[in-house]
């Protein structure tokens, strides 16, 4: 006998606000189905939903767990528009579900707090060229104009199940400025440490809210490129020994009403393991803080461009510190690595703020940085400082009780650590950054501070290399050691010696 299988092929459904749910299975475009909801109860595996254009309001969750299932636009020139009426808008629970098309609209409260939520095994899931707008009228960015528990997307994996997400070219902020924000556009593993950040690629999105971005415990590669993000960008605590590249992206503190509410733009913390490549981004209108790196090692900060407000004068455009942010207690036993090379420092207000300072304010370990490479010798490694700044870079002096820095009591408390001063050296070589052409070494010292200012500091090591004429030499035709050094350095210029004390 012969046995022949039954091949199920899949299908195209089509909605529309003219259509009908009655005894209906949407798969006629001259006979579309009226809601969202219906055609996905009669959808099977890989079939597409096309939505007309119109608005739809979804009074219930939109469960998504058919595998394989599309849902997008009829046309993608003119996107159906999809209004939140319950607190959730859509569930995915299913793998390789694309969302494309489509204009989202959200009141951030009980009419639409979260717009696509995946949880469970989401594999693959596509989210794509969407518009998410909030829709209720508050105001600018005040702490009490956002709304933190909402979502554009939240993304929460399973720590067992490693789940890959495409994010881009996706649009997420209010309607209006008159409009509430978003307390997180996209939140990526966010679920009290028992979900995990998917791994995957986030590019070409533009997003406006308090975090733009949070990701947190991460366990494979993420790309972040080409994204617009404004406001703070979060990258927390890899639990697998993750490379996240954060490449080519714009970090943006928008305008000075909004930069005073924003401690920082891109927030780095507890990266304990894995690797993070921060490079070829700028750094936008901030007024606090460009770059905040706490107690985290493998942060490689590289080919940057920082420039603060203009009216700035108390900035720093990138901190790395021992401390962490949290609401738990800060348990690594780890030195903190940071390496950063080939950046621009631009200036905000004349004579004000500081390029990079290291702080620990942790104050456990020993050494507090195991690895801090400030520039090189190629040309393409040499950080630029502005010479309008006031300092260029700053070994932090604090000592006592954390709890006395405004900035580990924001935006909520964190545990007291007993603050130390900075003592370990900074190798800032004259050769290896150009401190905007500033005459002579004593000059640029006057915008450092460390030992010379203080004593319980380490130094910025800068070397005065212009008596015997080094700067004229090529990168190959000398070599410096030991490095690093307790005190005495030895030049090699090809056949012969000269010591520096």
């Amino acid at each position: 006998m012969l046995c022949v299988g039954l091949t199920v092929n899949a299908q195209t459904r089509f909605v529309s606000v003219s259509g009908t749910d009655v005894s209906n299975n949407c798969d006629l475009p001259g006979n579309p189905c009226a809601t969202v909801a219906h055609a996905v109860s009669v959808a099977t595996t890989d079939d597409s939903i096309r939505i007309a254009p119109g608005q739809y309001t979804f009074t219930d969750v939109l469960n998504v767990n058919i595998s394989g299932l599309v849902i997008t636009a009829l046309d993608p020139i003119n996107k159906p528009e999809i209004i939140a009426g319950a607190p959730d808008l859509m569930s995915v629970t299913a793998t390789n579900v694309t969302i494309s098309n489509l204009i989202i609209k959200m009141g951030l409260l009980t009419n639409g707090k979260r717009g696509i939520v995946g949880t469970g095994n989401f594999d693959n899931i596509k989210i794509r060229n969407n518009e998410f707008y909030t829709t209720t009228l508050s105001g600018i960015w005040a702490p009490n104009d956002v709304v933190f528990n909402s979502y554009a997307i939240l993304l929460n994996a399973p720590p067992s199940q490693p789940c890959l997400a495409t994010i881009r070219d996706n649009y997420i902020g209010p309607s209006s400025p008159e409009h509430a924000n978003f307390g997180r556009g996209i939140g990526l593993g966010i679920n009290n440490g028992n979900s995990a950040t998917p791994h995957g690629t986030f590019s070409g999105n533009e997003i406006y809210a308090y975090y733009p971005v949070q990701a947190l415990f991460c366990k494979g590669d993420l790309t972040f490129e080409e994204n617009d993000f404004s406001g703070v960008c979060m990258f927390n605590a890899p639990s697998t020994s993750a490379t996240v590249l954060v490449n080519d992206n714009t970090f943006n503190a928008v305008s000075d009403q909004i930069s005073a509410y924003l401690y920082a733009v891109l927030d780095v913390r507890a990266f304990g393991i894995g690797e993070l490549i921060i490079s070829n981004n700028e750094f936008l209108n901030y007024s606090n803080i460009g770059m905040l790196s706490m107690a985290s090692k493998g942060v490689f900060v590289v080919n940057n461009t920082f420039t603060p407000s203009p009216n700035a004068g108390d900035f720093v455009s990138l901190l790395a510190n021992t401390k962490l942010m949290t609401t738990g207690t800060q348990l690594n036993t780890y030195s903190d690595e940071i390496t950063i090379q080939g950046n621009t420092f631009n200036a905000g207000a004349p004579d004000g703020g500081t390029a990079i300072l290291f702080g620990d304010h942790y104050g456990e370990n020993t050494p507090a940085f195991a690895v801090t490479v400030v520039g090189g010798p190629a040309q393409s490694e040499r950080n630029i400082f502005a010479p309008e700044h006031e300092r260029f870079i700053v070994l932090d002096s604090l000592e006592g009780s954390s709890d006395n820095v405004p900035l580990w009591t924001l935006p909520t408390a964190t545990p007291e650590t007993i603050m130390k001063p900075f003592t370990q050296d900074v190798q800032a070589w004259l050769l290896h950054n150009y401190y905007g052409g500033l005459p002579t070494e004593a000059a640029i010292e006057e915008k450092n501070i460390d030992s010379l200012d203080k004593n319980n500091l380490g130094k910025v090591i800068l070397g005065d290399l212009s008596s015997i004429g080094i700067e004229e030499l090529s990168a190959g035709s000398f070599k410096i050691y030991p490095n690093p050094s307790a005190g005495e350095l030895t030049i090699a210029i090809k056949e012969s010696e000269t010591a520096i004390e």
